[in-house]
């Protein structure tokens, strides 16, 4: 079997068994049989560029292939072949290869592999053929070159330079000379400067994933895992919700009626009648408060005096009595339109002045008055003056201030060019998105928050 031309040329039919051994790869061999010359030459030809064995039954006969027989078609072109070849050898030893005595099986190999081939007849293995064994002195492949054994994408290569730090460790150990010491000097600086510059790429890595919307407990998480604290334990079940509701529905179970005796069950049944009664009973007891409110009572409570002045806002407090039908007009041309409007999350805020006695309500919802409220991430309060944002950007900035500090520690090791950028996402953006806001405030607030920039640049530098 020729390993080149086994796609181009079907196999030929041996009837006799030739198995073959070989110590290596890169060779291939092929049974060939005697009826069509013209595949014969076509693979012997290969003998000029490759490695090629053929071997089986031929049934050539040719003074030249030492057989006894008279000289037939395959075998006068096997004799032209192997004239015309030069690089084609054939290994035979004149033995019989078939029971009555015929030499049919034939192995031819090419020059390169006839040097220290040794062909033979298998002393026990045999049917009407006898089996041969023919060994070549072919090398093993050469395997592919393994993988790398460091990963050069992956840190840098600090597995590498740490390799090579403890390899100079314990060569000064067994030789400790001023050479030796200056050598393990250059590779621990060397193996540090990579180790920065690694940890450093995964800083900035992970500080462009930052913005005003970043929880504080994501940060402080992933401050802690930086640092080489232990990662948080994991939960202690990996689905509390329905463990939980498992639990509550075995225990309502448990202190379920049904749990309790017969006889228990049936006094129960006998005094819920009795129950009834008494609070049908207690229903119907009159009481000092059930009465309604009387006119004379009605006109005490009603407001005699003048409206007030209005303030700056124009608003009086006439106004504010009939906002209630005025603003359920607007929920209605809102509901129109596909708005909808929580009623939950809806406060009600008075403008620069004090809080009126009258109720909003909003979709039957009696609406809170508030003196500041959060709308879209901003906190807007009753005089406009913005000292609540004010307050809660300091407190939200000074948190993330704390985590950029911890980022400085020695475990984690952020250089400036990672606390500028953590400053520019985390901390920045805050103060950006209330751009503004802060026109609107005064300058002893503006001088508060121009603290938060001077305690960032003194942890940097």
């Amino acid at each position: 079997m020729c390993s080149t031309s086994e796609e181009h040329h079907p196999p030929l039919q041996s009837s006799s068994p030739s198995p073959l051994r070989g110590r290596g790869g890169g060779t291939g061999a092929r049974a060939a049989g005697g009826r069509p010359p013209a595949p014969a030459g076509e693979l012997l030809s290969l003998a000029s560029h490759s490695s090629v064995l053929v071997a089986g039954n031929l049934n050539a006969h040719h003074p030249m292939l030492q057989s006894p027989s008279p000289t037939n078609e395959m075998g006068r072109h096997l004799a032209v072949l192997l004239e015309d070849i030069p690089h084609i050898r054939l290994l035979y030893t004149g033995e019989a290869t078939h029971t009555r005595g015929e030499r049919l099986d034939l192995t031819l190999v090419s020059s390169d592999l006839a040097a220290d081939a040794i062909w033979q007849v298998h002393p026990t293995l045999t049917s009407n053929h006898f089996a041969t064994l023919t060994s070549l002195p072919v090398a093993p492949p050469v395997p592919p070159r393994p993988p790398p054994r460091w990963n050069i994408r992956r840190a840098g290569g600090l597995e590498q330079h740490n390799h090579r730090v403890n390899l100079h460790r314990k060569l000064y150990k067994k030789r400790p000379n001023p050479s030796n010491l200056r050598l393990l000097q250059e590779v621990v600086v060397r193996a540090w400067q990579v180790s920065l510059r690694a940890k450093e790429d995964k800083w900035l890595e992970w500080c462009t994933t930052f913005s005003q919307h970043t929880s504080l407990g994501q940060m402080w998480r992933s401050v802690r895992t930086a640092s080489g604290a232990a990662p948080p334990r994991p939960a202690a079940h990996p689905h509390p919700q329905q463990e939980a509701e498992r639990l509550a529905t075995t225990f309502t179970s448990r202190g379920s009626s049904d749990q309790l005796p017969l006889h228990t069950r049936r006094t129960q049944q006998q005094l819920q009648l009795h129950r009834d009664e008494a609070i049908r009973e207690a229903m119907e007891v009159a009481d000092m408060t059930d009465r309604p409110f009387s006119l004379q009572e009605l006109q005490q409570a009603k407001r005699r005096g003048r409206d007030t002045a209005t303030g700056a806002d124009g608003v009086p407090y006439s106004m504010l009595a009939h906002a209630g039908p005025a603003g359920d007009t607007a929920l209605e041309k809102c509901q129109d339109l596909g708005l909808k409007i929580s009623a939950e999350k809806t406060r009600a805020m008075m403008l620069k002045a004090a809080d009126p006695a009258w109720q909003l309500h909003v979709q039957g919802i009696d609406l809170a008055w508030t003196n500041s409220y959060q709308y879209l991430g901003v906190w807007v309060d009753k005089r406009l003056s913005f000292t609540t944002h004010a307050t809660y950007l300091r407190e939200r900035t000074q948190a993330r201030l704390n985590v950029m500090r911890a980022m400085t520690r020695p475990t984690a090791g952020a250089t400036f060019s990672v606390l500028r950028l953590y400053y520019v996402q985390a901390v920045r953006s805050l103060v950006d998105y209330s751009a503004l806001v802060l026109l609107a405030l005064s300058p002893n607030q503006q001088e508060r928050l121009e603290v938060v920039q001077n305690t960032a640049m003194r942890t940097m530098l």
